[in-house]
């Protein structure tokens, strides 16, 4: 059985101004969410590159069980996430912004 893990990356300031909502979602629904702090830089292509980095560390090290959900930190989760998407071995990815489709559960 797959295991749901719910990531967020941003400045301590960024996390503190906008990851509360999706806190209180991964609360009220069970979710794990792990919440990390990466340093503030020059520009946001640096900030990115910290976020990058923790991404791949986290896919590198996760269990075969692990289900992992990348988000924004101000995204919201509105209603569960489907167990059968969460029990689907099926490697799914992220759909880009430029497609302007958003899935109906998570929002931002």
């Amino acid at each position: 059985m797959q295991s749901l893990k719910i990531y967020v990356w941003g400045t301590q300031y960024f996390i503190d101004t906008y990851a509360g909502g999706l806190q209180s979602d991964c609360d009220k629904h069970g979710y794990a969410l792990t919440v990390g702090v990466v340093p503030d830089a020059d520009n946001f292509s640096h900030i990115n590159h910290y976020i990058h980095r923790a991404m791949v560390d986290t896919v590198n090290n996760a269990e075969p069980t692990d289900r992992i959900l990348f988000l924004d930190p101000e995204c919201r989760i509105v209603k569960p996430i489907p167990e059968d998407w969460i029990q689907d071995y099926t490697d799914a990815t992220h759909l880009p912004h430029s497609t302007r489709q958003q899935l109906d559960t998570v929002v931002v």
